[in-house]
């Protein structure tokens, strides 16, 4: 694709830095009740949170980073051409949801061991248990996800899948436009005739919007080398010959 098209989807590396200097000065400043509180209670609780707030700062920056200019990701098991992420990297989800849970398991074992541990009054003593109750939720939406194909897949028949949000099933007949567009980072927006809109995160693809979207815009406007998508090398191949000239 044209470069003077694209719509960028990293982010920049000063933003990536602050990202990570933000966060870490975050989980230093939680870290020092660690060292200096007396009760080990207090202390693992306290802990627990640090280590929270790690997972946190790893998963999302593997979640931002995911996509990059000019990569496409497919999934080598599918029928058709199918834009993924790599599975392993939704695996990081559940292990976030489920870190989120140990504050306040930390509290419930030392309540239920009868060991001091002093945690105070309301948001310090309940929040721990309102965050693992949001963090259930999620685990369990997460779970309920994984009966959905992850990824983008581009059939003869049509598009469908993508595990963020809704499942989305179109038939090439329904859809109007397929390009990228910019809205907080790079995403892929599939116009329908009728006029409405679904916009993609690149994370769900695994892939540059503005390489998936040149693809699939192309099987779109040329429905006779639809035949292609059930060899997705030779599709890509395909399309990037006549882009080529």
């Amino acid at each position: 694709m044209d470069s003077q098209r694209r719509v960028i989807v990293e982010l920049s590396r000063n933003r990536r830095i602050a990202f990570i200097v933000i966060f870490s000065a975050i989980a230093l400043i939680g870290a020092i009740p660690v060292f200096a509180a007396q009760e080990p209670g207090f202390r693992m609780f306290i802990g627990a949170g640090v280590l929270f707030m790690v997972i946190g700062m790893f998963v999302g920056l593997t979640w931002t980073n995911s996509a990059r200019m000019g990569r496409v990701q497919l999934d080598s098991r599918a029928p058709s051409l199918r834009f993924a992420a790599s599975p392993g990297m939704f695996a990081l989800f559940p292990v976030l949801a489920v870190s989120a849970l140990m504050p306040a398991l930390v509290v419930v074992g030392f309540s239920w061991a009868g060991l001091p541990s002093t945690m105070g009054d309301g948001l310090v003593r309940w929040g721990p248990f309102a965050i693992a109750i949001l963090a259930l939720a999620w685990l369990a939406q997460l779970v309920w996800s994984f009966r959905l194909t992850l990824g983008l897949t581009l059939s003869v028949d049509g598009l469908s899948g993508v595990r963020g949000g809704s499942h989305l099933a179109f038939d090439w007949d329904d859809i109007s436009t397929i390009t990228a567009v910019s809205d907080r980072g790079a995403k892929l927006a599939i116009t329908t005739t009728s006029g409405s809109a679904v916009i993609i995160e690149p994370r769900w693809l695994g892939s540059d919007p503005n390489e998936a979207a040149a693809i699939a815009s192309y099987f779109l406007q040329h429905p006779e080398q639809r035949s292609l998508l059930g060899d997705p090398l030779a599709a890509i191949a395909h399309v990037e010959k006549i882009a080529a000239g």
